[in-house]
């Protein structure tokens, strides 16, 4: 199952943002406008359904894929996507892209992959020759010969702020071909913690969503809205004790009037 939030994703050339028909197939770049989805059945979702093989969609929008990854090659961007159901293919496969040379960001797949060969399956991604996987993470059940965590095989690439419940690595053949930047394997008591999102969170691209804890089964999910990193405020919760315990005898009325003046924007930038 893939939940579209209100973006576009195209898999070839750019990602589309502007109004758009629900699906747009030209040579081999498939174009999904996820704001159109979210009606009732009717022709508008068959018409989607055909240009998925292998996939079906309800009135929410969601797509279950039977069997199939979601794309065979990825060279644009995917994000803001959910994948659920399962797939099994032949060969190295992932649960979002065969083979990727562009960009999955923001996407979370908790499929179940499975495979009779000895081919490599990633958690997302089959064989990374020179893309991106970004703020991104698998926590599905990867039951493969040779599961991986989130790519088969790498040719060269790059992968950030990623997260990954199974398999041996993050990358099963070609590891030393891609630079890695945050990218840890967590249990799925682990990926619900805080530090997931953290990670998740870290240089998020702008995509009109962030991270969150799923209030329904506890793992990460996307919220609409922008992502505003915490800051930290034991220092100027030190100045405002430190002002609050000044005694006021001793300074003259024009400057004890701009320790007080200090002293309430303090406060209220603290509870803000």
């Amino acid at each position: 199952t893939i939940t579209l939030h209100p973006d576009a994703v195209m898999l070839s050339e750019a990602v589309i943002t502007a109004e758009a028909p629900p699906v747009a197939v030209k040579a081999d770049t498939t174009e999904y406008n996820a704001s159109a989805y979210r009606v009732a059945e009717g022709a508008m979702l068959e018409e989607l359904v055909k240009k998925i093989p292998g996939a079906e969609v309800d009135k929410d929008g969601k797509i279950t894929l039977n069997g199939k990854p979601l794309a065979k090659n990825v060279t644009g961007t995917i994000q803001n996507l959910e994948v659920l159901g399962s797939a099994a293919e032949a060969g190295t496969f992932g649960s979002m892209a065969v083979n990727l040379s562009g960009v999955i960001q923001n996407c979370y797949s908790l499929a179940n992959l499975s495979s009779d060969g000895w081919d490599d399956v990633g958690g997302l991604v089959g064989n990374l020759n020179g893309g991106t996987i970004k703020n991104s993470y698998f926590a599905g059940n990867n039951t493969a010969m040779f599961a991986d965590g989130l790519v088969g095989v790498a040719t060269g690439g790059i992968i950030s702020n990623a997260c990954y419940n199974s398999g041996y690595s993050a990358i099963g053949m070609g590891t030393n071909k891609v630079t890695q930047t945050n990218v840890t394997k967590k249990s799925n008591s682990d990926m619900k913690l805080s530090g997931t999102v953290e990670i998740l969170n870290t240089d998020i691209p702008t995509t009109g969503y962030f991270w969150k804890l799923s209030t329904e089964d506890g793992f990460p999910v996307l919220e609409a809205g922008t992502f505003v990193d915490s800051v930290d405020k034991t220092g100027l919760e030190a100045a405002i004790n430190n002002a609050k315990s000044l005694d006021k005898e001793v300074y003259e009325p024009t400057t004890w009037t701009k320790v007080e003046t200090a002293l309430t924007v303090a406060e209220a930038v603290f509870k803000d």
